[in-house]
């Protein structure tokens, strides 16, 4: 079982760099398969399709970017805010290093979303994403509540959407068009400003009541 796990993640790593340098209509299994040193039936028996090997290097990215990234939302020795912050910015650093993700969104900006409705396993790895981030999210959102008085006015649904609008927002001007090193820099001085303005509004209208 552990040769064939070493195997199935030589595979994934040989695809995530070719995918990367080639894209994904000019990398074959046969080009997988040579820079593996692997025969093309050692790569079908962990893959039926190039299309299942793009989706699980796909997935083994995002899951590195959780597991990366999970470490934020689990530090209560950070206020909410500063988790909120912190994990904003560093979302975009982790998935910048995601070629293969990358490739996807533009991948499906070029062919006008018809990758993502042909291949929709792909959307589907990609919504479990956004699922995992928007539990979290509500999980911040629950520890903001509850220095909160009750008659607080906290939309806490409108919280958790915006950030998720923020984050996506992103992933084209960074991702697509490639802009991450111009605008990071931006974005950072926005993210800390968006969030520092919400709790102050908060904490002052706390205060004064």
């Amino acid at each position: 079982m552990k040769k064939q796990d070493d195997t199935r993640y030589i595979i994934l790593n040989i695809a995530e760099q070719l995918f990367n340098t080639f894209g994904y209509d000019k990398t074959s299994m046969d080009d997988i398969a040579n820079s593996a040193h692997k025969a093309k039936r050692s790569i079908y028996n962990h893959f039926q399709s190039k299309e299942e090997l793009f989706k699980s290097v796909v997935s083994m990215e995002l899951e590195h970017a959780k597991k990366k990234l999970g470490h934020i939302f689990d530090n209560k020795n950070l206020l909410p805010s500063q988790r909120t912050k912190q994990y904003l910015i560093e979302r975009n650093k982790t998935l910048s290093k995601a070629s293969v993700y990358k490739i996807w969104l533009q991948y499906k900006l070029k062919n006008n979303l018809q990758y993502a409705t042909t291949e929709p396993n792909i959307n589907d790895i990609c919504l479990q994403f956004d699922r995992w981030e928007h539990d979290y999210f509500v999980s911040i959102v629950n520890d903001i509540s509850q220095v909160l008085d009750e008659k607080q006015n906290f939309d806490s649904e409108a919280f958790v959407n915006m950030l998720q609008m923020i984050i996506k927002s992103m992933e084209t001007l960074f991702f697509v068009e490639k802009k991450y090193d111009e605008y990071n820099q931006t974005y950072n001085y926005m993210t800390n400003l968006i969030i520092d303005s919400i709790v102050y509004k908060i904490t002052s209208n706390n205060s004064t009541k």
